[in-house]
C-alpha cells in the first residue's frame, strides 16, 4: 500500500491513512516523491519491458519467460524487495559488476513493444475476455483467478508470520 503526499495533504490525513491501511493488515509506504506509476508500478513496467524485450529478440517464448521468472523472483519477492535481495545473494559489489556489462544492453524503449501493441488492438484482456498472452476457456480464467486468491492470502499469512508489520520499518 503506497501512500503519496500530494500538496494539500495533511500529516493528520496521512497518519489516518496509514492507520486504515494497518488495520486492514496492509504494510503502508510512504512515497516521498510524487512520480508516475509510484513504486511499484515503476518497477513492475520496467520488468514488463524487460520481459517483453526478452520475447521480441526471440531469446524465449512466453511460457519459458513466465516460468523463468516465477522460479527465481518468486523464491524471493514475498519476503523481501530487490536491496535485501542484492545484499543476501552476493552484495552491491557482484550486482554493480554484473550491472556494468549488462545494462548497455537493456531496452530502453520509449514506445509499446509490438507484441502487446497488437494484443492490445485487439482488445486481449487476459483472463477477462480468455485472451492475452495465453488463450483462457471460461473454466481456466476462473482456475486462475482462484489460484491468484489463494496464493495471494498464503504470501499474506507468510509475511505476518516472518515480518510483523512493527518488526523492522525499514523492510526492503
Amino acid at each position: 500500500m503506497e501512500l503519496n503526499r500530494g500538496q494539500p495533504t495533511s500529516d493528520a490525513a496521512l497518519e489516518s491513512a496509514a492507520a486504515l491501511g494497518k488495520a486492514v493488515g496492509k504494510e503502508p509506504s510512504m512515497v516521498q516523491k510524487d512520480v508516475p506509476g509510484f513504486i511499484v508500478n515503476r518497477l513492475g513496467y520496467a520488468m514488463y519491458r524487460a520481459a517483453l524485450n526478452v520475447l521480441e529478440m526471440g531469446v524465449a517464448d512466453i511460457e519459458t519467460i513466465d516460468r523463468s521468472f516465477r522460479n527465481a523472483f518468486g523464491l524471493f519477492s514475498s519476503m523481501c524487495g530487490p536491496f535485501r535481495w542484492i545484499d543476501i545473494s552476493g552484495g552491491p559489489a557482484l550486482y554493480a559488476r554484473v550491472m556494468k556489462d549488462l545494462l548497455p544492453n537493456l531496452s530502453n524503449a520509449t514506445e509499446l513493444p509490438d507484441t502487446i501493441r497488437q494484443l492490445a488492438d485487439s482488445d486481449a484482456q487476459g483472463t477477462i475476455n480468455g485472451r492475452g498472452f495465453y488463450q483462457y476457456t471460461e473454466e481456466e480464467a476462473k482456475e486462475w483467478e482462484q489460484l491468484f486468491l489463494e496464493q495471494s492470502w498464503a504470501v499474506r499469512e507468510l509475511q505476518d508470520k516472518y515480518f510483523p508489520l512493527d518488526q523492522d520499518k525499514n523492510q526492503a
